[in-house]
């Protein structure tokens, strides 16, 4: 069957194919010009070219008809688009056989993202064009599984043809740390590290467990699941903490980062815990005719729900002229996992009144939780002077400088600074330096001073004394008698008066 469309197009294209060169002569040595023109069988380039040589008197004219071509289904130069979050995605695409050029559209799902491509044409021998496209665009985690698309369009293919293919991000991974609840009765107690990232392949480094306020309390082997070591039900609670997690998938972050940390807080609810800053203060120190505060620190989730004082076994009333009780959170410290750290707790206080000789004996604190009740017995002590320190000694001397020793006695229940006075023997006035202080329930160690910038070859006399915050003093010392060096010659006289 005689098709009047095919034969007219193959009658223009071998006109094209005759008149090439003439229009390539005149493109080069004439005014070239482009008009478009819609015809009723078809759509048409017409291309005017106007010869303005100086051999002509007057203008010559060609005047060419070329059909419009729809250009061909666009390829992407490579088989898998894929890149990652913090590098640029960088791909091309062409299409082949368009009249006139065909332009290109770009999309990520459905983001028009064209402005961020750079276009370019090659003419072919047939006067078709070969269009290029490449699109430079940063992406992020939200546009990986969407397909990028490329599209092209022309005068003779208004809809276009597209080409498109699934959009791969490598990135980071998010962390989250599912970590439950738990009561001392459940013996087993898990930790989960959830990355979220591309590649779903990970590498997972040390754990580590830290208290409320960062310290770190100890470390575990990485890995998915993190079971907890057992322990017995009275110290469960001490698994109680922030736990991070620290994977990685070997794609770096924003921040250039291979590592990537999650958190998550457990809670093991239990009975109250009487925590160590307490069992320091088993003796606690009060005045007679003054009021005093017995208390202790208490670690409690959840909190103890009634507390109660007894004396000597017999009950206290509480709110009383004599007896007032109280309880407020405060931060505590106690040893977790052989770690002392900082945890939120309660100061449970007895306020006695009007301290009497009576006052000062065994006063218990009961606790009441949904666990079990737990008690605490403190001493009540009469508080007095500090003692005097003990060996106070010489253990060696220089051109300007004196060192001593002595053992610390008792500080009267209360802190206690220990001074030391020195003079030239002869001179009348005393020079007193602080030498350190002793916390009321700190261990008892022998302790040395250096004191320095002394004159050399002089005779010193020496002594010291205990004074607590109570204010009150002990005692001095005897004497000592020191001499710092002397050029040429080195001597220390010893001397007790």
């Amino acid at each position: 069957m005689y098709n009047s469309t095919t034969v007219h197009t193959t009658i223009v294209r071998s006109q094209i194919i005759r008149h090439y060169l003439q229009l390539k002569y005149c493109a080069e040595s004439s005014t070239f010009l482009v008009t478009e023109m819609r015809h009723y069988k078809g759509r048409f380039v017409h291309m005017l070219c106007m010869t303005t040589r100086p051999n002509l008197p007057f203008p010559e004219y060609l005047n060419k008809q070329f059909p419009r071509v729809k250009p061909f289904k666009p390829t992407f130069s490579q088989t898998f688009i894929s890149t990652e979050e913090t590098i640029p995605l960088t791909i091309s695409c062409n299409s082949k056989g368009s009249r006139p050029p065909a332009s290109f559209q770009w999309y990520i799902g459905s983001t028009y993202i064209t402005a961020f491509a750079v276009a370019s044409s090659h003419i072919q021998p047939e006067d078709t064009y070969t269009v290029y496209s490449t699109l430079t665009y940063l992406v992020n985690r939200s546009s990986n599984t969407k397909e990028v698309i490329c599209k092209v369009t022309n005068i003779a293919d208004l809809i276009g043809t597209q080409v498109r293919r699934q959009l791969d991000v490598r990135y980071a991974p998010d962390i989250t740390v599912n970590s439950p609840n738990y009561t001392q009765n459940d013996a087993i107690r898990t930790v989960t590290c959830n990355p979220s990232g591309n590649p779903h392949s990970y590498t997972y480094h040390k754990w580590q467990h830290k208290s409320k306020y960062g310290e770190l309390i100890r470390e575990f082997n990485g890995i998915k699941t993190l079971m907890l070591p057992d322990a017995p039900e009275e110290l469960r609670y001490q698994d109680s903490g922030q736990y991070i997690c620290i994977a990685s998938n070997g794609i770096k972050d924003n921040n250039n980062k291979f590592e990537q940390t999650g958190y998550g807080y457990v809670i093991v609810q239990a009975l109250p815990v009487f925590t160590t800053d307490t069992i320091d203060r088993v003796k606690q120190f009060g005045e007679i005719g003054k009021a005093v505060e017995v208390y202790v620190y208490v670690y409690s989730v959840p909190q103890f729900t009634i507390d109660s004082w007894t004396s000597d076994g017999k009950p206290i009333t509480h709110h009383s002229a004599k007896y007032e009780s109280s309880s407020t959170p405060t931060i505590v410290k106690d040893k977790i996992h052989g770690k002392e750290v900082q945890l939120d707790g309660y100061n449970v206080t007895l306020t006695i009144h009007d301290l009497q000789a009576e006052d000062f004996t065994n006063y218990t604190v009961t606790l009441k939780s949904r666990f079990a009740d737990v008690k605490y017995t403190i001493m009540l002590k009469s508080a007095s002077v500090p003692e005097t320190p003990n060996n106070f000694s010489r253990i060696a001397s220089s051109f300007t400088s004196i060192t001593v020793q002595w053992d610390p006695n008792f500080g009267g229940g209360y802190k206690q600074t220990f001074y030391i006075q020195y003079k030239v023997q002869g001179l009348l006035e005393w020079t007193t330096e602080s030498a350190g202080e002793e916390d009321i329930n700190e261990p008892k160690r022998r302790r040395t001073y250096e004191l320095i910038e002394l004159q050399e070859g002089k005779v010193y006399e020496l002594r010291m004394f205990a004074e607590n915050t109570a204010m009150k003093t002990s005692n001095v010392t005897d004497v000592l008698i020191v001499s710092t060096e002397s050029s040429g010659k080195q001597c220390a006289l010893l001397m007790l008066v």
